[in-house]
């Protein structure tokens, strides 16, 4: 199991900006960007400064059809399209796991993506078991989620989203646990 699934995916910004809905001020204007398959990238700045929104944006979240409502200038594209058609080539790792489980049991919610893919149940359990081994998940498949503290949770949200063999994988405050 890999991280990032065939090479990568190169992400481009073009005087890009986002004013969520409801705010006279932009979240984030003018920016230029460009990340080639492969690469790691760290972003840096202050709280409140645009990094969460920027990753939303490139996990699709954001824009019509997107969970964050809001005016969108510039251009994204991930893989040469817009970002909300790479839906299931990207993964993102919030910084709260607890908004991201989703099942009473650890293995089934590291299989909920990959189902939602329409995979077949065998490479649905395949990914699952070399998920939760590549995050050094120690408790397999069965433990209750609610029995999880804070570090493991992230590390089994973790699982779910290598799980589904992203093509970029986005990780906010991947350090706070």
């Amino acid at each position: 199991m890999s991280p990032a699934g065939a090479g990568g995916a190169r992400v481009e910004l073009a005087d890009w900006g986002w004013r969520h809905s409801g705010r006279n001020g932009w979240s984030l204007r003018g920016l230029d960007l460009v990340i080639e398959p492969g690469e790691r990238v760290l972003l840096l700045g202050a709280s409140g400064a645009g990094k969460s929104t920027l990753l939303h944006a490139m996990a699709g979240m954001t824009g019509a059809l997107g969970a964050v409502s809001g005016d969108e200038e510039g251009k994204l594209r991930v893989d040469g399209g817009p970002a909300d058609a790479a839906r299931g080539s990207v993964a993102l790792v919030s910084q709260d796991p607890d908004t991201q489980l989703v099942m009473a049991r650890s293995g089934d919610d590291v299989a909920f993506g990959p189902e939602n893919l329409g995979l077949a149940r065998e490479e649905i359990w395949a990914r699952v078991r070399g998920a939760l081994e590549e995050v050094g998940f120690g408790y397999g498949s069965d433990r209750p989620t609610a029995a999880l503290s804070g570090g493991e949770k992230q590390r089994l949200v973790l699982a779910g989203a290598l799980a589904i063999g992203p093509r970029l994988l986005l990780l906010d405050e991947p350090t706070n646990h």
